[in-house]
């Protein structure tokens, strides 16, 4: 096996602007070095990212902030690298030209195109902070951001997807939408999404929230209470499933644990809880409308097209104009996971179409209408 020096293995610096500046792995791993014993490929791999890292290292830097710059640096978040190592899947982007040129594989997939397409979205400090900071960036760049978990409690700087039309968040003065944002809490695992998502054939990206694999859910003590009531007979798993579209396996199991006040707490087995950002083909602009108000039905109507066609049980709280998003976090007591899916953007419009008159929920999760309109935390 061939050896590798520290300026041979030393990645290119990540080109925001280019279209591979957020990778993907989503096929199977199908080339590797013509003879090479199993795992060989892995082997050479980690050698020469555990080389980087130690120059990285020496020149001052953190072993944290080594391992992100090596990752970004070749354009991949730290589940693409993962499984390109664990040759699970195929690399893209700029971490399949570093690959190429090591030659450890005998064909390497092209680029994804559309990363260098601009998007625009506002942002905001932390969750008391209700002013709208515009900016205009790259989908690559855009991938990236939304992708990259800093450790930390449920807090600070937050994504809206809408340009406003002044400084403050509202959804009355909501001007533009580029992207649309999903949360998917009900338990449906990455892999489950994944497959959604690429049978559709669109570009988007994935990452858990910071209540990912959680094994606590709370509700209300007064709709609990009732429950029981009425169904004297069936407990928190059924509770879970009907009231709450919980995925029947993270549900088994399933019982009450404590009150707390108004509330009180259900537990169960960890519960998979994802974000998914989706580029649109054609942003929604509230001028294209008589209205504002029939903008934001229309919003609605985008919104839950695009959710059901996916089939996966979604947050509907998550639909008005003005929402925010974490940027991505997570609790030291999990381990978050990430992916950038690579296709078309979404034609929401002609999603929406098929839809009847004034038709918006059908197969999405019903109980989360009388969710906050104002923020998704998960």
């Amino acid at each position: 096996m061939m050896g590798l020096s520290a300026t041979e293995i030393r990645p290119a610096q990540a080109d925001a602007n280019s279209s591979t500046g957020a990778a993907a792995c989503s096929k199977p791993l199908t080339a590797v070095v013509p003879g090479a014993a199993p795992g060989a490929v892995t082997k050479v791999a980690l050698e020469a990212i555990r080389r980087e890292k130690e120059r990285l290292v020496n020149a001052g830097l953190s072993k944290d902030r080594a391992d992100a710059d090596i990752l970004w640096a070749l354009g991949a978040g730290h589940s693409e690298s993962n499984a390109v190592f664990s040759r699970q899947a195929a690399p893209t982007g700029k971490l399949a030209t570093w690959l190429a040129q090591v030659t450890l594989f005998d064909v390497v997939p092209d680029a994804p195109a559309g990363g260098d397409a601009s998007v625009s979205v506002s942002f905001g400090g932390h969750l008391r902070d209700n002013t709208a900071s515009p900016q205009t960036m790259t989908w690559a760049q855009f991938c990236r951001m939304v992708t990259r978990h800093q450790h930390g409690e449920k807090d600070g700087a937050y994504i809206t997807p809408a340009i406003f039309a002044g400084s403050r968040r509202d959804d009355a003065d909501a001007e533009s939408i580029d992207v649309l944002a999903l949360d998917f809490d009900s338990g449906a695992n990455l892999e489950a999404i994944v497959d959604a998502i690429t049978r559709q054939g669109w570009t988007a990206a994935i990452a858990s929230t910071h209540s990912h694999l959680t094994t606590e859910t709370r509700v209300k003590k007064s709709a609990w209470e009732s429950w029981c009531a009425e169904h004297p007979n069936v407990g928190a798993e059924e509770f879970l499933i009907s009231k709450k579209a919980r995925a029947p396996a993270a549900c088994e199991g399933a019982a009450f644990d404590r009150a707390e006040g108004s509330e009180v707490i259900l537990r169960h087995q960890p519960l998979p809880k994802f974000r998914v950002f989706i580029r649109l083909a054609r942003p929604w602009k509230a001028a294209e409308y008589p209205s504002h108000s029939e903008a934001e039905l229309e919003w609605t109507r985008l919104y839950h097209a695009v959710g059901n066609a996916i089939g996966i049980p979604f947050d509907v709280s998550c639909s008005n104009t003005g929402r925010l998003f974490l940027l991505p976090r997570f609790p030291v007591s999990r381990k978050p996971v990430s992916r950038v899916l690579h296709g078309a953007p979404c034609d929401a419009h002609a999603l929406a179409g098929t839809l009847p008159p004034g038709e918006a929920v059908s197969r999405s999760t019903a109980s989360s209408q009388t969710a906050s309109r104002s923020r998704c935390r998960h």
